[in-house]
């Protein structure tokens, strides 16, 4: 977020962007704590219904993002755009299937982000309805021109949280521990490859942490190339038009 900010006043260091910034930061962050909260929730909900009962006794079968929120994760976000929620308790022995279950469950939050969006896009479709009056506010981009509009907000807050639930979606399945993705292979690989799955993801935390290092700093943009595809085409379908 930080980063976003100082892009934004680099480009324009005018009063006005001053006073739009707030509102950039509330429906961000409002977006950000949604997608996160999904994401979290779809996990411990479907470990719940598959027998295993941690989340839920640790208070994590919530909507309640700050039940999610991991402090080290959350200054990330707003310092770089990239961070992390709080992993949610699996017991895999409690599981009616350990290493099935254990991909469903790892599924879930992915699934969580991708249904949610597709809920939001839908509703979307009415901001992109041209005899509406407020067709035009679903591009955050009308909030330098029309800052006091709440449809203007809620339109932000729309493309917004479509677009980080698709990303944070997308992202998760990329497999590489920590991630999503990288238990989702566990679970559906054949028993004899899991001892070199597992050797391989004792690396999966320092491939990662190179290629966000490379995407933020260098700007090589290999992840933003796995996400951008997905983001691009849902919106297009679903929404009508591009919202990055």
């Amino acid at each position: 977020m930080a980063l976003l900010f100082y892009q934004i006043v680099s480009r324009d260091p005018s009063l006005q962007t001053f006073v739009i910034l707030p509102v950039i930061l509330i429906t961000f962050s409002s977006a950000l704590l949604f997608a996160l909260s999904v994401h979290e929730f779809g996990h411990a909900f479907i470990a719940y219904k598959l027998g295993d009962r941690t989340a839920k006794i640790s208070g994590r079968l919530s909507l309640n993002p700050i039940r999610h929120l991991d402090p080290l994760g959350s200054l990330m976000f707003l310092l770089v755009g990239f961070g992390w929620g709080k992993p949610v308790p699996v017991d895999i022995v409690a599981l009616n299937n350990s290493l099935r279950d254990l991909a469903f469950v790892s599924l879930a939050g992915p699934a969580s982000n991708f249904l949610f969006a597709l809920f939001l896009g839908l509703f979307a479709r009415f901001f992109s309805i041209p005899i509406l009056p407020f067709s035009y506010a679903l591009d955050p981009q009308f909030i330098y021109i029309n800052i006091t509009n709440p449809l203007v907000w809620l339109g932000s807050f729309l493309s917004f949280s479509i677009v980080y639930n698709i990303v944070l979606g997308t992202f998760n399945l990329i497999p590489l521990a920590p991630l999503d993705g990288s238990k989702i292979l566990i679970g559906v690989s054949p028993r004899k490859f899991l001892p070199q799955i597992f050797i391989l993801e004792r690396y999966g935390p320092f491939v990662l942490m190179v290629l966000v290092g490379l995407d933020l700093f260098f700007g090589v943009s290999t992840i933003w190339r796995i996400v951008f595809p997905p983001v691009y085409l849902f919106s297009q379908v679903v929404v009508g038009y591009s919202l990055i």
